[in-house]
């Protein structure tokens, strides 16, 4: 359908830029699509600048992959590190907008007083 396409789009050009290349087959077995559906996404993809041209081998590389390969450990490390700040960052944000919208107001009535008698008829 129509409304799923956007979605296919995103999710193929994420499954590219994780993988580092795509190829049709590839688009076409993670997100269960025919063939032809498949090629369009990925025509559609090249066309955004998403992935290169396809290579002799069928595959299109990401022009921005998630992960670099050949990169040395340390400065993946620090991708790590900055990945885990930024989420948590992200976190603590969050959870201080929930608490800023749970605040109670002067306005609030008090719960009414509750005498002993009251509660030993409970």
């Amino acid at each position: 359908t129509k409304a799923t396409q956007p979605a296919r789009y995103v999710w193929a050009a994420a499954l590219a830029r994780s993988r580092g290349h795509v190829s049709a087959d590839v688009i076409a077995q993670s997100l269960k699509l025919p063939m032809n559906e498949a090629m369009a996404v990925l025509s559609k993809l090249q066309a955004r600048g998403v992935v290169g041209a396809l290579g002799a081998n069928g595959l299109a590389r990401a022009t921005a992959p998630i992960f670099q390969t050949g990169v040395a450990a340390p400065a993946q490390a620090g991708l790590s590190e900055r990945l885990t700040n930024t989420f948590s960052d992200t976190a603590e944000k969050m959870i201080r907008r929930a608490v800023d919208d749970i605040t109670i107001s002067d306005d609030d009535p008090e719960p009414p007083e509750v005498s002993d008698a009251e509660r030993s008829a409970e």
